[in-house]
């Protein structure tokens, strides 16, 4: 889910707009996540 939404943001980014919110999918994923969260990811530089 966070990498996809990464990557939409990313886009969104290039076409110089913001990203569009989360839908009620999303919003349950990260919900889930934060709940239970993922081991630490790796810095991104």
């Amino acid at each position: 889910m966070l990498e996809a939404y990464r990557q939409h943001a990313n886009e969104r980014k290039q076409l110089g707009v913001p990203p569009l919110p989360l839908s009620a999918e999303q919003t349950t994923a990260l919900t889930h996540l934060l709940c239970a969260p993922p081991p630490p990811e790796k810095k991104r530089s």
